[in-house]
């Protein structure tokens, strides 16, 4: 077991050897001024010698007692101090006490004790364990099977009458992928930053081959899907009492081998109660522009294309 002194022992300790070095010091001055001093200096240098008391002792003593009251005080509160801390940090514990979640689901089931007869036992109590599960994600596919009926006695007719249910409405065209699976995949792309490729991974480990270029399609189609919502939120913005606008140009490579200038705008609804972030982009074609994207000329009369948004 280690027995050396603590830290803020020895900092006492210190501070003490300190304080009576210091009253040495001055005991030294003043009796230096004595002996090579004023003929009146000599003559109290010689007063002392014949056991008379200086004219300082008295004060002298009182502020060194004093002085050593309060460091020693200090040094006891420091070592309480220090060994409160010690206890606290053998007390506590690096694993939290219990998970922090909100909003999952609680599934439940009760532990008895083997060979329990409950008409014998009163329950006095109880003891709770959680447990963090997780389900690893699942993809699964829907077939609806839709019959062709045709009435039986029109067999022989060459206008029989047929009855099929209607086919269920695609979320995008072709209909073969769900609005969940393409929540998913849009949620992981922009909110999460996961790539394209690193899905086309993800979904091979669970037995779906899905090249990129498809999830690359189905993105580019949830996207057409929510633009009336875009423009919504842009018209929305863009009404209201104070705006701040950044703008950046950017290079667009669309083309092979070429690139293209464009720019692109964020606006930002500054109130605190919505404080909602809208992006306006446009690269250099024929025909119109929108404020601010006319060639060579991005930044040029601010005010003519402000009163155009």
């Amino acid at each position: 077991m280690n027995n050396a002194p603590a830290y803020e022992e020895l900092l006492a300790e210190v501070m003490l050897l300190r304080e009576s070095d210091r009253r040495k010091s001055e005991r030294i001055a003043y009796l230096e001024r004595l002996l090579y001093g004023t003929k009146s200096d000599r003559m109290a240098a010689k007063a002392a010698e014949a056991n008379q008391p200086g004219l300082f002792d008295e004060l002298f003593d009182r502020a060194y007692d004093e002085r050593a009251a309060q460091i020693q005080q200090t040094a006891q509160e420091i070592k309480a101090e220090a060994e409160k801390r010690r206890r606290s940090s053998k007390a506590r514990s690096n694993r939290p006490a219990k998970y922090q979640y909100y909003g999952l689901e609680e599934r439940r089931r009760e532990l008895l004790p083997q060979g329990l007869d409950t008409a014998l036992y009163d329950k006095i109590g109880q003891d709770e364990t959680r447990i963090l599960h997780r389900e690893p994600a699942k993809v699964w596919v829907e077939v609806i099977v839709r019959p062709i009926y045709r009435l039986k006695s029109d067999k022989n007719n060459p206008s029989p009458e047929i009855l099929q249910a209607p086919a269920p409405a695609a979320v995008i065209g072709g209909n073969h992928v769900g609005a969940a699976l393409l929540a998913q995949l849009v949620t992981d792309k922009y909110v999460y930053h996961l790539p394209e490729y690193r899905q086309v991974r993800q979904y091979a480990d669970m037995g779906v081959k899905l090249p990129a270029s498809t999830i690359n399609d189905w993105i580019h189609a949830v996207a057409s899907k929510l633009y009336p919502l875009y423009e919504s939120l842009g018209e929305q913005i863009r009404s209201r009492q104070y705006l701040q606008i950044d703008e950046v140009p950017w290079r667009i490579a669309d083309t092979q081998g070429k690139s293209r200038k464009g720019y692109a705008w964020q606006f930002f609804d500054a109130p605190r109660l919505s404080r909602t972030l809208f992006l306006l982009s446009q690269r250099f074609a024929g025909g119109g522009y929108p404020p601010g994207a006319a060639p060579g000329l991005p930044r040029s009369n601010p005010d003519r294309w402000l009163w155009r948004i």
